[in-house]
C-alpha cells in the first residue's frame, strides 16, 4: 500500500529498477514527486469534460474564501485579491485545517454587492452572495450591448487581472465581498534526509498516487536518456578517475 512518502519512495525505486536505470536519492524523488504532483493536478483539471469522478478526484484540494473589496467602492474600482503566493506552498486563511497551501485554480465565484439607485429599489449590501459569471475578454462589449446579457445587479461578471477578481456589475452598484471556491496546490510530500524535516505523506487518493509515480518515472528515465545527463555522467567518471 502506497500510506507514507517512504512507501511511495520504495514503490518508484521499483519501476525504476524495472527499467534497468540505476537508483535515485530521496532528495532529487522529492523534488520530481512534488512536481509531477502538480502536473497531475492540472491535466486533472485542464481536461475538457470535468466528470463527477475527475470533481472527487481534486475534492480534498478545494478551499473557500471570502475575499473584501480592498479597491475603492464605486464600479470598476473594486479589487478582490486572489490567495496567490509565488511559492505556492505556503499556508494562507481561509483552511482551518492549515492545509491551503496557494491560489492554484478559480472554481466558483460570488458576489455581495452594495446596491446604489436599485431599479427594484433595494438598498444596502445584499443578503446572500449572488453568482456571477466570468465575463471573456472578447465577449465584453457585445454582452454590454446585449439587453438579455448585460451586466445588471441580478446578472453579475467577473473578469481575471493579473492575481485579482473585477466585479462587473453594469450598474452604480459596487462590490463589497467576494466568495471564491477554488483548487488550491497539493501539499508536497517529504521523504526524509539527513537533517530533513518528518516524514509528510501525500493527500491525493490512492490511485492518484499511482498515476503521479508514473509520471515521475517517465520524468527520471527523461533525464537519464537526456544527452546533457549522459555527458554530466561521463564527466564525473572522468574527475572519479
Amino acid at each position: 500500500m502506497l500510506v507514507t512518502a517512504t512507501d511511495i519512495f520504495v514503490y518508484f525505486l521499483d519501476c525504476l529498477n524495472k527499467e534497468q536505470t540505476g537508483t535515485c536519492t530521496p532528495a532529487e524523488f522529492n523534488r520530481l514527486f512534488n512536481n509531477s504532483q502538480e502536473e497531475w493536478v492540472k491535466n486533472k483539471y485542464s481536461e475538457v469534460e470535468l466528470t463527477q469522478k475527475r470533481i472527487d478526484d481534486l475534492r480534498i484540494l478545494e478551499c473557500r474564501d471570502i475575499l473584501p473589496n480592498v479597491g475603492v467602492n464605486e464600479p470598476g474600482g473594486e479589487i478582490f485579491e486572489l490567495p496567490y503566493n509565488e511559492s505556492s506552498f505556503v499556508t494562507t486563511p481561509g483552511n482551518p485545517n492549515g492545509d491551503n497551501h496557494g491560489y492554484m485554480f478559480l472554481l466558483n465565484c460570488a458576489f455581495k454587492i452594495q446596491y446604489i439607485n436599485d431599479d427594484c429599489c433595494r438598498e444596502g449590501i445584499s443578503p446572500e452572495f449572488m453568482a456571477s459569471k466570468p465575463m471573456k475578454a472578447d465577449k465584453e462589449y457585445a454582452i454590454a450591448k446585449d439587453p438579455y446579457n448585460k451586466p445588471t445587479n441580478d446578472r453579475l461578471y467577473y473578469k481575471m487581472l493579473g492575481n485579482t477578481i473585477r466585479i462587473i456589475t453594469g450598474t452604480e452598484s459596487f462590490g463589497v465581498q467576494a466568495a471564491i471556491d477554488y483548487l488550491r496546490y497539493p501539499r508536497e510530500i517529504n521523504v526524509p534526509v539527513p537533517g530533513a524535516l518528518q516524514e509528510v505523506n501525500c493527500e491525493l487518493p490512492l490511485h492518484a498516487r499511482e498515476e503521479i509515480i508514473d509520471i515521475a518515472v517517465r520524468k527520471k528515465l527523461g533525464i537519464y536518456e537526456s544527452p546533457r545527463y549522459q555527458q554530466k555522467m561521463g564527466e564525473d567518471a572522468q574527475s572519479i578517475t
